[in-house]
């Protein structure tokens, strides 16, 4: 399933917990992540989130999110009206941001470390994506 729903950063954790939509999975390197239960197993089981690229907030947009974590700047993408942001995020460093370029922030350069964040209802919890070899 995860394969089919467009352009998304996806990370791959176990499911914690599930309480009817809403679910809890922990991330491989331990950070806990709160999403929708799209379509999840049992406590244990892999799961994939997808989060969607103009669903994540950077910087002070983001202290109102209710998954919390930080990214390297790796690569800025520079597309018309927006940019993507390449980031480093919870060990994987081809995760990124879509934001308009009037709202980044013009001081932020390759290498820093900014706060990144997202609302619940924004990241899905599905079954796991299988890796090719």
């Amino acid at each position: 399933m995860a394969n089919f729903i467009g352009e998304n950063n996806r990370l791959n954790g176990r499911l914690v917990s599930q309480d009817g939509d809403r679910c809890v999975v922990e991330l491989e390197r331990g950070e806990k992540v709160h999403a929708l239960a799209i379509n999840v197993g049992q406590p244990g089981g892999p799961v994939t989130l997808s989060i969607r690229p103009e669903r994540i907030n950077l910087n002070g947009r983001s202290e109102n999110c209710a998954n919390r974590f930080s990214g390297r700047v790796a690569e800025f993408i520079y597309l018309g009206d927006h940019v993507r942001v390449r980031l480093e995020v919870a060990g994987k460093n081809d995760f990124f941001v879509k934001q308009p370029i009037a709202e980044l922030d013009p001081g932020l350069s390759v290498g820093d470390v900014v706060p990144i964040g997202w609302q619940v209802e924004h990241v899905r919890a599905l079954d796991p994506l299988q890796q090719v070899h």
